[in-house]
């Protein structure tokens, strides 16, 4: 599912192979390092428009991941949050489509 404002993810935990979340919308998508309820805290930011945007985070809340807080941003906000994040590495193809495996 994509748009103008990112593409749609369906998260998945990769032991069972459970679907956890499939309301996550955005691009990109940050995993953090921290954890609740033993899933990484996940980010992510929609596009609005020229000047405007959306920043999520979301948290597991022992069944499924759900959205934490919400920021608009605009303007010089959203300046600031792409300077910020310019810095973060990517993960690029860390999933194997062959065999449907993470890798």
């Amino acid at each position: 599912m994509l748009s103008t404002g990112g593409c749609g993810y369906e998260i998945y935990d990769g032991k069972t192979h459970r679907l956890i979340s499939d309301r996550i919308f955005g691009s990109p998508i940050y995993v953090f390092d921290k954890k609740i309820n033993d899933y990484n805290i996940l980010t992510v930011y929609s596009h609005g428009g020229a000047a405007s945007g959306v920043y999520e985070t979301y948290a597991f809340d022992g069944k499924n991941y759900s959205c934490v807080s919400l920021v608009d941003l605009k303007n010089d906000s959203l300046d600031d949050f792409f300077n910020t994040y310019e810095s973060v590495p990517e993960l690029n193809n860390q999933f194997n489509h062959t065999n449907n495996k993470s890798i």
